[in-house]
């Protein structure tokens, strides 16, 4: 992962290229900060993922989680069910002797 430095508020463009100067020098990414952007996770300016990407992930992960809850409480069903039948034929078997 290439390191990645985060510029706030910093409205001299002067100051600003020297800094982007040295960091490309050593093999740094600059990402400069806007007012509007303030409010955005630090994760997601660094690693340049897009809110709608984290929100696709999410949906998928939470469907993801539902197909395997769904999964567990069929085969769950079907265990209840044969234990269900085989507790009647021992209840049944007990009562003949």
């Amino acid at each position: 992962m290439k390191e990645t430095i985060l510029l706030y508020n910093l409205d001299s463009a002067a100051i600003r290229n020297k800094i982007k100067f040295l960091c490309i020098q050593g093999g740094i990414h600059i990402r400069v900060v806007e007012k509007n952007q303030y409010d955005v996770p630090i994760g997601t300016l660094a690693f340049g993922k897009k809110e709608n990407q984290l929100r696709d992930f999410a949906k998928a992960y939470l469907v993801y989680k539902l197909v395997f809850l769904a999964a567990a409480l069929i085969i769950l069903g079907i265990l209840v069910y044969i234990g269900l039948d085989l507790a009647d034929k021992l209840l049944a078997y007990m009562e003949m002797l």
